[in-house]
């Protein structure tokens, strides 16, 4: 479920399959023993089978995933230049309050008394 909030399900469905499959064809040849009665061959068929499989899998995935991705950078860069754009405004913001606030403050009480003597 956590995937399915992260990744669209044409991602992390898939995956999901791919997982099961393996484990299920892992299992059941680890606990029928049925690795033993292969050949060397066909062995090494099997175990390039599944790394196929995974392969093909993860190509696809990423593919999506890189979509993904460069979605997400586009939306993370547009909240920064917002972020930015704001940052800008608040400081010349401030920056034209100082200005009027020295401009228009009264004489502070050290002045008063330095300028008497």
């Amino acid at each position: 479920q956590k995937a399915l909030s992260f990744f669209g399900a044409l991602l992390v469905v898939p995956i999901y399959q791919v997982q099961v499959i393996v484990f299920g064809i892992l299992c059941g040849a680890i606990f029928f023993n049925e690795l033993h009665a292969l050949s060397t061959a066909h062995l090494c068929l099997f175990f390039v089978a599944i790394a196929i499989t995974i392969c093909g899998v993860a190509v696809l995935s990423s593919s999506m995933g890189m979509k993904h991705c460069l979605k997400m950078h586009m939306i993370v860069r547009r909240q920064l230049l917002v972020m930015k754009a704001i940052n800008a405004l608040l400081s010349h913001a401030a920056a034209a309050e100082n200005v009027t606030t020295t401009t228009t403050s009264p004489p502070s009480q050290s002045m008063l008394i330095s300028d008497a003597d």
